[in-house]
């Protein structure tokens, strides 16, 4: 095959708020198993399928004035609107040299359960960050082609 190569990881796009992240953690899912004991059997136990579990989706990008009020201050966070929180789906794609999709994850059912800013250093000169992190439902895979 021509066209089997591995792909870069730094061509992608993420399609929340402004979509401008550096970095996509948490794509990943995990099939919980079940230890069964077979009573007279010594040489194994069973591994019995359970459910499925994904990890929590982190976004990275550089701080700009302003964008933590979308964040922080829309309630999102408020602790008396708990219940007012509503879940979101989007896509976040890979793309290939061209700028076209190879892959995209669909994100179901994805709300905010932690925001944080990365370390202010006197001694350092560097960009703040700040991580936005997501609990979701599931996601679908889209592959191109």
């Amino acid at each position: 095959m021509a066209d089997s190569f591995p792909v870069p990881a730094f061509n992608f796009e993420v399609g929340y708020d402004d979509g401008a992240f550096q970095e996509v953690s948490g794509l990943e899912v995990e099939m919980e198993v079940e230890e069964v004991i077979a009573g007279g059997q010594n040489n194994y136990v069973y591994r019995l399928p359970k459910r499925v579990k994904y990890k929590n989706l982190v976004l990275k990008r550089g701080f700009f004035k302003g964008k933590i009020y979308k964040i922080l201050l829309n309630g999102i966070f408020n602790a008396t609107n708990i219940q007012g929180i509503k879940p979101m789906n989007f896509n976040i794609s890979l793309k290939d040299e061209k700028g076209s999709n190879l892959i995209t994850w669909a994100i179901i059912g994805a709300y905010p359960v932690k925001w944080s800013m990365s370390n202010l250093n006197a001694q350092e000169n560097a960009l703040a960050f700040e991580t936005i992190e997501f609990a979701y439902q599931y996601f679908t895979i889209n592959p191109i082609g």
